[in-house]
């Protein structure tokens, strides 16, 4: 009876375990990583990432590359919501979200699985905050290419929605979207199309804002609210992105009364970088004092946002439904950008940058408008415009500097004092030192300084054409020397 036992103990022990995956006898069985499961080795699998072994109803599969994944190395994508490996993961940095390939070229696209435009405008609906559709363009045959993204953060009652999406598709047709904004209490964010500054004249933008205002819409009394407007990057250089925010710290009292944006609002959405002080020698390291103020800009949060790929975002206007103020944000951001592309740096961020840019406004004759608001706003400060023969400057600063005209050798006077008859500005050496100065001349001198600049192009234009003919019968004895 004992011997019995044994033997059924023995052959007990001689029994080899069965894998449950493939139901097959193995000599020994490995463990699951996640399910801790008795698996053989045949039927384990090792997660790419961390390469630890894994059970196959353990394991997921990469939407992207097919490659196995564990659940501790894998993550949705924040659109369609499938499996990721780390290698396929792709961060937005517009919205801090992480996507799969193919949800991520459509983001990139401006797709994003929103639309178009014209489906919007038949189904009118408060849109993701990260949706960008296939955006149109609106501009005159004969108009430059500098366009005006808007985009107007309003607050009103929720069960209104359908009240403001009839008003704005009234005036706005397919050029517009709403969006959902989570720094609002209720409302979202209307969103214009890109259109030039003339094209803006098409859309009756006065009553559009008349209308929202009369249905209990806020913007500017909401406080929380802004106007950011967006322009295309490819019309600007690095260089005049930098003077716009040199500009803008220069000048941050002057914008700051100009938007009507509180100081805490400002601060925390679109600051204003602090203007540090330099000096006008050349031998000083005031570049580099200028540099430093650029590189504050390097923020979502500033005034001048440059961290999108395809604009430069303005956002430091104060929302509003006023149709002047409105008219007149979408003046200033056309004439800065075009400003900075006419000037120098110094004329940029110079003390006198601010009248320099006034300056620029009334001799463009584009900008009236802007001019006006200014005015009423008492934001015309040390300008003294030159509309008439008997006008003289009055600034302490033209006083300073021979006044041109005066002397009998004008060409011997520019020696000494480099001037731009259309920006008004100009640069004197004394003793080496050099100071930049803006002044509004009388109507006689302006017109000797623009006749004498025409004489030096044209004896320019003469040695030019001398200088090709040379080089054209030169140009055969160069051929033999190679």
């Amino acid at each position: 009876m004992t011997d019995e036992i044994d033997n059924i103990e023995e052959t007990e022990e001689e029994e080899s375990p069965v894998c449950p995956s493939c139901d097959r006898t193995r000599d020994s069985l490995g463990s699951c990583e996640s399910c801790h499961e008795g698996i053989c080795s045949s039927c384990l699998n090792d997660c790419n990432e961390c390469g630890s072994d894994y059970c196959d109803e353990c394991l997921t599969v990469c939407i992207s590359c097919d490659h196995s994944i564990c659940s501790d190395c894998y993550i949705s994508c924040y659109n369609c919501g499938e499996n990721i490996c780390s290698s396929c993961q792709n961060y937005s940095e517009n919205d801090d979200h992480t996507y799969c390939s193919s949800c991520y070229e459509e983001i990139e696209n401006g797709k994003n699985n929103c639309g178009s435009l014209t489906e919007f405008s038949d189904n009118p609906r408060m849109l993701e905050h990260d949706c960008k559709p296939e955006w149109t363009f609106h501009k005159e045959a004969y108009e430059n290419t500098l366009y005006l993204g808007v985009e107007l953060e309003t607050e009103f009652n929720n069960d209104k929605e359908q009240t403001f999406f009839d008003i704005t598709k009234k005036y706005l047709e397919d050029k517009h979207i709403w969006k959902q904004d989570g720094s609002l209490e209720c409302g979202g964010e209307l969103v214009i199309t890109p259109h030039t500054l003339l094209a803006y004249k098409k859309i009756d933008l006065r009553n559009m804002l008349k209308d929202m205002q009369s249905n209990g819409a806020q913007s500017f009394d909401a406080e929380r609210c802004g106007l950011h407007i967006h322009v295309n990057k490819n019309e600007l250089e690095k260089e005049d992105i930098d003077k716009i925010q040199l500009f803008f710290s220069r000048n941050k009292g002057v914008l700051k009364k100009f938007t009507q944006r509180t100081s805490s609002t400002l601060e925390r959405w679109a600051n204003i970088p602090t203007w540090e002080t330099y000096t006008d020698n050349l031998n000083a390291p005031w570049k580099h004092q200028l540099l430093n103020i650029v590189k504050k800009y390097n923020d979502r949060y500033v005034a001048v946002n440059t961290q999108n790929d395809e604009t430069i975002e303005f956002r430091l206007f104060r929302g509003t439904l006023d149709y002047k103020r409105f008219k007149a944000t979408l003046h200033f951001v056309d004439a800065i950008c075009h400003f900075v592309k006419l000037h120098g740096t110094l004329a940029c961020c110079n003390e006198e940058s601010w009248t320099n840019f006034l300056t620029y406004l009334e001799q463009s004759n584009r900008y009236i408008f802007l001019l006006d608001y200014l005015k009423n706003k008492n934001l015309l400060k040390n300008i003294k415009f030159s509309n008439s023969k008997d006008d003289e400057c009055e600034s302490e600063e033209y006083n300073q500097v021979p006044q041109l005209g005066d002397s009998e050798n004008l060409e011997n006077e520019l020696n000494c004092v480099r001037y731009n008859p259309h920006t008004h500005t100009g640069i004197q050496v004394n003793n080496g030192a050099i100071h930049e100065w803006t002044y509004v001349p009388s109507f006689e001198i302006t017109q000797r300084c623009v006749e004498h600049n025409r004489e030096l192009e044209e004896i320019r234009d003469r040695t030019q054409e001398i200088e090709n003919r040379i080089n054209a019968i030169l140009a055969p004895a160069y051929d033999n020397e190679e």
